[in-house]
C-alpha cells in the first residue's frame, strides 16, 4: 500500500518539474508526467512526510514510435511513484505494480523543463 503524508503541517508539491527523460506538471489535484516513451498520471495531491518523503499510486503507459492505430488500446499499466523532495530537487523512482519492474529512476528540479525525447 503507497502512503501519501496528509499532516496538516507538509504542504503539497507544485509547479513545473524536469530532469533527463521526464517532465511533470503538479498540481494540487494531481500529476502529469511525461518520459521519453510514455506517460504517466497521478490523481491526487503529493504531499511528502517531514522528511520530504512520498509514495503514491498512479498509470503508467507505455508509448511506441509512430501513430496509434485506431483499433490500438494503450498499455496502461499501475506504478508506484515514490521520491524524496529537497527544496527545489527531487529523487523520483517509477514502479510498475504488477511484477515489480522498474520503469526508471529520475532527478528533477522544480522550474526546469523536462528534457524529454518522444520515441520516433
Amino acid at each position: 500500500m503507497s502512503t501519501n503524508a496528509t499532516n496538516q503541517n507538509q504542504k503539497a508539491i507544485s509547479g513545473s518539474w524536469g530532469g533527463a527523460d521526464i517532465a511533470l506538471e503538479v498540481t494540487t489535484e494531481g500529476v502529469e508526467i511525461n518520459f521519453d516513451c510514455g506517460t504517466g498520471h497521478i490523481d491526487k495531491a503529493i504531499v511528502p512526510d517531514a522528511e520530504g518523503k512520498f509514495s503514491v499510486d498512479g498509470t503508467y503507459v507505455r508509448e511506441h514510435g509512430g501513430a496509434m492505430r485506431s483499433d490500438e488500446t494503450q498499455d496502461r499499466k499501475a506504478a508506484t511513484y515514490k521520491g524524496t523532495v529537497n527544496r527545489e530537487k527531487m529523487s523520483l523512482s517509477v514502479t510498475l505494480t504488477e511484477g515489480h519492474l522498474e520503469i526508471g529512476s529520475f532527478t528533477l528540479e522544480r522550474g526546469k523543463p523536462g528534457r524529454v525525447r518522444k520515441c520516433m
